[in-house]
């Protein structure tokens, strides 16, 4: 991957991730998800390459080299990637996010349809206080603690994080934690190794605040993928996310939240079947 870094209107400093134009004319815009950075996962790539997609992503605010923005919402989030795509001389892109880069990339094709025309998402979470779904029905004890320390405000959440210093096991699905070897899991180790927590508590006060645009505003096809056994983000909102997206296409797979990490690769023929709709690059 080439990375460099970028300004943002203002002089933020965007650093940014391009696997290089390829024969073909396709842009993948990976939206990477909460406490590692933007590096997307090279077994990813490497696909993409095969069928000719070009892959781009960028660090979010305070997460690897990106400068933090304080307060950001998940709609700034899309401002942010079109300046990415700005500075690559991108026309379009369809974009996929994992975790917490899904709310990202919904946010993409919401807030800017014309440079971001389609959208793939695996194991986001919904809106929190989405009309009729128990957010924290299904999620693990570590999770909802985490997040009931969020809703608390930045610095509780800065102190639980910090007074975490060993991982539960008890929050991972079984599938998880048969899943934990492998290119995938190592990848995820890397990321996250490369940033610090910074990213995280800004990321979790923007998933639980106003997001700053509407689901049903969406007119781009989205896939919405999630695995039926996650208890980080239960499958529940999946559901409910697909419920507001007239556009959308639900597939629940076995699974928990790491094991279906690659169905990212399977997210490509999807997104491939979109033809125009999968973006094109000016160079």
């Amino acid at each position: 991957m080439i990375e460099s870094d970028i300004d943002a209107p203002g002089g933020r400093r965007i650093h940014l991730y391009d696997s290089g134009r390829v024969g073909g004319s396709g842009v993948i815009y990976w939206q990477h998800g909460a406490g590692m950075s933007g590096l997307p996962p090279l077994p990813f790539v490497h696909r993409a390459r095969d069928l000719g997609i070009r892959v781009v992503s960028h660090d979010r605010p305070g997460y690897g080299r990106s400068a933090p923005q304080s307060g950001r919402s998940v709609a700034d989030g899309a401002r942010d990637a079109t300046s990415v795509l700005d500075a690559l001389e991108i026309e379009s892109a369809a974009t996929l996010g994992l975790s917490a880069g899904a709310m990202h990339a919904l946010a993409a094709v919401a807030v800017n349809p014309l440079r971001f025309t389609a959208a793939a998402v695996l194991g986001g979470p919904a809106p929190y206080g989405a009309v009729g779904l128990d957010w924290f029905a299904g999620m693990s004890a570590a999770n909802r603690a985490e997040f009931e320390a969020g809703l608390a405000g930045a610095e509780p959440l800065r102190s639980h994080l910090s007074a975490t210093t060993e991982v539960d096991l008890g929050m991972f699905a079984a599938a998880d934690l048969e899943a934990m070897h492998g290119p995938y899991w190592q990848w995820q180790l890397d990321a996250a190794a490369a940033t610090s927590t910074e990213g995280t508590i800004d990321d979790e006060l923007a998933c639980l605040a106003d997001w700053r645009f509407r689901l049903d505003q969406i007119t781009a096809p989205v896939l919405i993928m999630h695995g039926a056994d996650d208890t980080f983000v239960p499958a529940t909102h999946a559901r409910w996310v697909a419920g507001a997206i007239p556009t959308s296409t639900l597939r629940i797979e076995p699974g928990g939240h790491i094991s279906t990490i690659p169905l990212v690769e399977e997210s490509l023929p999807w997104l491939l079947a979109s033809g125009p709709r999968l973006g094109l690059s000016r160079r």
